[in-house]
């Protein structure tokens, strides 16, 4: 099947591709009702009204904080559309840096109290971009104030894709057996969202950096197979194009780099000043163990 690439690329990069994405995106790329759950808890049991830095767009954390009381949101996202899709996505007032997170704002300093990511550091080079950010962001905190992150890594345990693939697609067609096709297209979007994961986790190497190449290989066996079995269905048809793309934002030049494993992790957060405070595995389903929090404070310097 040939695709009109012309027409892909002007829409890769805008507002309208960008809102496209999010609604064809679920959980567990999205955030979850477990992961607004921990955020907030970590953020009320510190602070009533806090300064909030959201490292990428994730709107459901920008609403997440507002709802919270807080006094400030700042939202610093790399891609100028992202930030303007924002403005669809997002009820309330929220401020915005268009910046790369490895680069320092001086208005930024000391500023914030939370610092807020969700699957951030997917699209950071591991370990070298890692450190540079954690160099930088540690800036950003009062003394006292907190970094909370959900990592997605790679689990102790072997993820090859092709099963993997095999396993979300029955369990979807059980799910979706007998649903209308309202519930069968929703479903279908949650298990194209675990199959991009998934197919993350298969191209990421022992050193925790994903092989661009596998990926690629990978989303493009995933995207025939799936086209044979679904093509016909409307939910499929809207979807193909953005199943080039691994993850919400990952189209342009913004690519997932790294999914290390934990015990990758926490070695590099701690060399980049983090004192870790809690570790908490969030989401067995459906892909177990590959999602968890960390929160912790910066060593004074």
């Amino acid at each position: 099947m040939v695709f009109n690439n012309e027409v892909k690329e002007k829409k890769m990069d805008s507002v309208e591709r960008t809102l496209d994405s999010w609604e064809l995106t679920t959980e567990p790329i999205r955030p979850g009702a477990p992961d607004l759950a921990y955020m907030t808890a970590q953020i009320k049991k510190r602070f009533a009204k806090p300064r909030v830095l959201i490292l990428g767009m994730t709107p459901e954390l920008v609403d997440m904080a507002l709802q919270l009381g807080a006094a400030r949101v700042v939202v610093m996202e790399l891609r100028a559309v992202g930030l303007a899709a924002y403005k669809e996505l997002v009820e309330g007032a929220f401020e915005s840096i268009n910046g790369d997170w490895r680069v320092y704002q001086r208005s930024c300093d000391q500023a914030f109290d939370v610092i807020l990511g969700h699957g951030s550091f997917i699209f950071l080079s591991f370990p070298s971009d890692w450190l540079a950010t954690l160099a930088v962001v540690r800036k950003y905190l009062v003394p006292g104030g907190i970094l909370s992150m959900r990592h997605f890594h790679v689990p102790p345990v072997e993820y090859p894709f092709p099963p993997n693939y095999k396993r979300l697609l029955e369990e979807f067609e059980a799910r979706a057996s007998g649903a209308d096709e309202t519930r069968r297209a929703q479903e279908f979007i949650t298990t194209v969202t675990s199959l991009r994961c998934s197919a993350i986790l298969g191209a990421t190497q022992p050193d925790g950096v994903v092989d661009q190449v596998e990926l690629d290989r990978l989303m493009a066996w995933a995207k025939q197979d799936l086209e044979q079995k679904y093509g016909h269905e409307k939910v499929w048809q809207r979807m193909r194009d953005e199943f080039d793309y691994p993850t919400a934002a990952g189209y342009g030049s913004v690519r997932p780099l790294a999914a290390p494993r934990l015990d990758q992790v926490i070695p590099v957060l701690e060399a980049g000043g983090l004192a870790i405070e809690d570790v908490t595995p969030i989401g067995d389903q459906p892909l177990p163990g590959c999602f968890v929090f960390v929160t912790g404070t910066f060593k004074a310097q």
